[in-house]
């Protein structure tokens, strides 16, 4: 009876027949070779859709047919954007734009904090882009929430629209946006979910 090292059973080729325990052969096919359980999965392992594995049993016994799906792991932020759309009220050159994107515990995700300079009626501007703060799951992303805040020098009366976009390791997207929000020198914050 031979017994193999588990490093060696990790390179098993597309198929691959061995003799069980008890004379039995056995039939291993793989989509890819077989998964270390223990190891960290790398960033481009948790964009990969869910996998198959198939084995069969041959010998004096039927055939039994075991599927195995192993699950990808949750998408994680890799990008985010905002973009505005300046209505009938011009933001100031030196009112300054601080906006925040948080999970659903609280923990930041993206952040930009900046002057940007003057953006006026009728303007479009940006995308800008966020720094990452964490490579936040899109699970804790979806019922999280983004934060936007001016502090103007003086009297400034903003009036926009905004679009955030939150782009993931496997592609998908999540994104906040709103029509003609309205931030003053006296009410400077609002927040609002991400969907």
């Amino acid at each position: 009876m031979n017994t193999k090292k588990d490093s060696e059973l990790e390179a098993i080729s597309t198929e691959r027949v061995e003799a069980t325990p008890t004379g039995e052969r056995l039939t291993r096919t793989e989509v890819e070779p077989s998964p270390d359980i223990h190891a960290t999965p790398t960033e481009a392992e948790t964009a990969q859709p869910p996998r198959e594995i198939t084995a069969t049993w041959t010998g004096a016994r039927r055939t039994p047919e075991v599927k195995v799906t192993l699950a990808a792991a949750e998408p994680v932020l890799s990008d985010a954007t905002i973009s505005f759309h300046t209505s009938k009220e011009s933001k100031d050159h030196d009112t300054h734009v601080t906006l925040t994107v948080r999970q659903l515990d609280g923990t930041m995700a993206a952040r930009i904090s900046n002057d940007f300079g003057e953006f006026t009626k009728h303007s479009n501007n940006g995308p800008f882009n966020l720094v990452l703060v964490n490579a936040s799951p899109k699970n804790q992303l979806r019922s999280g929430n983004f934060t936007i805040r001016i502090d103007p020098i003086g009297n400034d009366t903003w009036v926009f629209n905004f679009f955030l976009n939150l782009g993931f390791s496997d592609g998908s997207h999540l994104s906040s946006g709103a029509d003609g929000l309205e931030l003053t020198d006296e009410r400077q914050q609002q927040s609002f979910g991400i969907a």
